[in-house]
């Protein structure tokens, strides 16, 4: 009897065990977005940012394949200024938000490249699914964390333009929490 009792303690305890470690790996893999985000644009003829961001955060700096973004911006989220610029941004010559009202964001895994990461997934803009590579920067605290990117888009790739030399930069600031 001593035996049996002594296998379901150690069972229990390995079981136990396990649980805590898959919710320690849970927790450093999921990050809360917070609203103190930025997603700022600069172009020749526009500069602005948008005002909503949503989306899922997994990764972790040691387990770096097992990262996965998921990211939706609202185009009608622009905010450049004026009302005018705003409508011309969200209008068929730029980003046809009628027709395409997110430009979204899907990525798996990712990559240490010098002092920085790169994660490479499909961007869905205007329309057009491309694959690009965005770099990025993690800085991690005890309360969460802070991802920063800046990256230009080409806007011949998104049938935006027919200048292959016109373009748009982003610069985003994304911090997170732990879940």
């Amino acid at each position: 009897m001593k035996l049996v009792t002594s296998i379901k303690y150690r069972l229990l305890g390995s079981v136990s065990g396990i649980f805590v470690l898959l919710s320690a790996f849970q927790i450093a893999h999921d990050w809360k977005i917070k609203s103190d985000f930025t997603v700022k644009f600069t172009h020749e003829d526009a500069e602005g940012i948008f005002e909503k961001f949503s989306g899922k955060i997994f990764f972790d700096e040691n387990k770096p394949e097992g990262a996965s973004f998921d990211i939706t911006i609202p185009v009608k989220s622009v905010e450049a200024g004026n009302a005018m610029l705003n409508e011309s941004i969200v209008s068929d010559d730029w980003l046809s938000a009628e027709k395409y009202p997110n430009v979204t964001f899907k990525a798996e895994g990712a990559q240490k490249v010098g002092d920085k990461w790169e994660t490479t997934g499909k961007l869905f803009l205007r329309g057009v699914e491309k694959e690009i590579t965005v770099p990025f920067l993690f800085t991690k605290s005890d309360a969460g964390g802070l991802f920063e990117s800046s990256f230009s888009l080409a806007f011949i790739d998104f049938k935006m333009s027919d200048d292959a030399d016109e373009k748009i930069t982003l610069h985003i600031k994304v911090p997170v929490s732990k879940e």
